[in-house]
């Protein structure tokens, strides 16, 4: 299917006509020395494939002719899967670049218009997907039945070295709310001046420094001049580094700042709740939490170089059979733990069902999340006695558990007494409960129980058990327990063994190839909301190559043949390729000529 300008979709004038058609000489150059199995085709294929109903409606009697979208999307999806994930690269390569220039069949839009583009496919992605994974449900290319699961950090566009406290933050929103007043005023006074003709280099507007009172008045031309000459280098403040230099950008700060505002509120009601609960020596002042002022959505951790930075979680769901991405979201948090029920609801709205087989990593392996899995029928498989170090919160790794103390797993649990036996035969007593908030607001009824210490100090292993045996040791156990035994002696099977490998085999190849190949190492773009986008689109590109990929099944060798011995490897010739040209062999980018 190739592309017409004058196709029934455009009898109505909305898109504009390519300058090239299936019969340009420039269009046929280009076609010809692309390869039958080039990705630019690969591409083209997708998206004709694709329903862009919705996407073409939204044009629909708004302003003037606009570029073709399936035009556009070809050319995206190209230069994400490229690793090209900033918009103005999308733009200049329709310039230089001959397989996207093949692709936008001559078109050169602006970058503005691809970072206008870029946004308006949000609504229209998960549409996609579920139209790819569709097909491949239908096709019986997979089942849906066995996920892996797994998230992974990638740095927000927001700079690590502009994090702010609230006194900062109260400071500059004063600051701007002063500029605006000050923008609010020089726009009335020319507004004015116009009205009672004089001309607008009459206008003075002087600035004083932040706290002062701005003053605007209206002078004669050489009075203008004689006055500005004096006022100028005492009066007139450069603003802030940080201020934007224009009326409108200082609009936009405000807004952005505000955002920060909210965010950073909740921030410290957070931060108090949880300080309360700790001891006086351990509890951390308020001045130390911050927050990015570019990225107010993004949370604040260390990523996977141990760098404390603005971030997000994106969090992808690999089918376990093939290399398709079942799922995939992304959250401001620096934690998966509360990220598994989230997962398996968005699985069963994907799939028609939630998954059978769950793979995931040991921080997953909670009560909330296996008692879960259990009421859904989604088991679980993860390790138990080997948890990952948690991601540091605000800077700080999680602490971990005193060595000196004899495991948990050594106390026997009696069902039917419903209680513990310590390592030496001693009965522990319940000495109450309380409830427990985890992530994403579950709640945990946790029951304690204690070992009398009469016991406890007398015991030849008190020192190795507890630090204070005067008072005994505790232990704790979760209302759904009983789920987590039940983990550990899945685990410990051959078949948990054998189906838990297929864990490396599935989902940390997906992560490393969105980090290595297709530049998902820092978002191109402030905001979640244009962080889900692009994911998104390196999900689709991901999916439908990995439908249409051309399978040829090998040549067995016949069973009387004579062995042949490999021939010598030569090596290997790189073709010197023009500028703007893609080597026929693999899809690495050519050096680019200079913007």
């Amino acid at each position: 299917m190739v592309f017409d300008s004058d196709a029934p979709h455009n009898d109505r004038g909305h898109w504009r006509t390519p300058p090239w058609t299936a019969d340009s000489p420039a269009w046929q150059d280009i076609d010809q020395r692309l390869d039958e199995n080039d990705l630019a085709r690969r591409i083209r294929a997708i998206v004709l494939r694709l329903d862009l109903t919705e996407l073409r409606r939204a044009y629909w009697g708004v302003g003037k002719p606009a570029f073709p979208p399936e035009l556009m999307l070809m050319v995206v999806l190209y230069e994400m899967h490229s690793g090209q994930l900033h918009p103005g690269h999308w733009a200049n390569d329709c310039k230089l670049f001959d397989p996207v220039k093949w692709l936008a069949m001559g078109l050169q839009p602006s970058p503005s218009y691809f970072y206008s583009f870029r946004k308006r496919l949000g609504p229209q992605l998960r549409a996609w997907n579920q139209q790819v994974l569709d097909g491949a449900l239908a096709a019986g290319q997979t089942k849906g039945d066995a996920v892996s699961i797994d998230g992974t950090f990638v740095a927000a566009l927001g700079s690590r070295h502009r994090l702010i406290k609230a006194k900062t933050l109260a400071q500059r929103l004063e600051a701007l709310r002063q500029a605006l007043a000050a923008d609010c005023r020089a726009a009335r006074a020319r507004d004015q001046a116009a009205v009672a003709g004089v001309s607008s280099d009459a206008v003075v507007t002087t600035t004083t420094p932040v706290g002062a009172t701005a003053t605007t008045a209206v002078r004669s031309a050489p009075q203008a001049e004689a006055v500005s000459a004096a006022e100028t280098p005492k009066a007139a403040a450069r603003p802030p580094y940080w201020m934007a230099k224009t009326p409108a950008g200082r609009r936009r700060q405000w807004h952005r700042y505000q955002q920060a505002q909210n965010r950073l509120n909740q921030l410290l009601t957070h931060h108090a709740r949880r300080e309360t609960h700790k001891s006086k020596k351990k509890r951390r002042s308020a001045d130390q939490v911050r927050i990015s002022p570019r990225e107010p959505e993004a949370a604040l951790g260390r990523d996977k170089l141990k760098t404390f930075r603005p971030l997000y979680d994106v969090h992808l769901a690999s089918d376990l059979d093939t290399p398709l991405i079942l799922d995939y979201q992304v959250h401001a948090t620096t934690t998966d733990a509360g990220l598994f029920i989230p997962t398996v609801k968005a699985l069963k709205e994907t799939l028609g069902d939630e998954p059978e087989r769950a793979l995931v990593d040991g921080i997953y392996a909670t009560a909330a999340n296996l008692a879960y899995g259990a009421k859904h029928g989604v088991t679980i498989y993860a390790p138990v006695d080997k948890k990952p170090e948690s991601a540091a919160v605000d800077g700080k790794a999680a602490p971990a558990q005193k060595a000196c103390q004899i495991p948990k797993e050594q106390f026997r649990w009696n069902a039917a007494e419903k209680t513990y036996y310590c390592p030496e035969g001693h009965r522990l007593v319940q000495t109450g409960s309380r409830v427990e908030k985890k992530e994403q607001d579950q709640e945990i009824l946790v029951y304690h129980y204690r070992c009398p210490p009469q016991h406890c100090q007398a015991c030849p292993k008190a020192t190795q058990c507890t630090p204070a045996p005067q008072k005994g040791r505790t232990i704790t156990r979760s209302q759904h327990e009983d789920k987590v035994d039940e983990l550990r002696q899945r685990m410990h099977t051959p078949e948990g063994e054998a189906l838990y490998k297929k864990r490396g085999q599935t989902i940390e190849p997906r992560i490393g190839d969105l980090k290595a190949h297709r530049g998902l190492r820092c978002f191109a773009g402030f905001g979640i909301a244009l962080a889900l986008i692009q994911v998104g689109l390196l999900v689709l590109v991901h999916n439908a190559l990995w439908l249409t990929k051309p399978r040829h099944p090998p040549e067995e060798p016949a069973l009387d043949a004579p062995f042949q011995p490999p021939a010598a490897i030569p090596p290997p010739v790189i073709p010197h390729a023009a500028p703007g040209t893609r080597s026929p062999a693999s899809h690495v980018l050519l050096p680019r000529p200079p913007n």
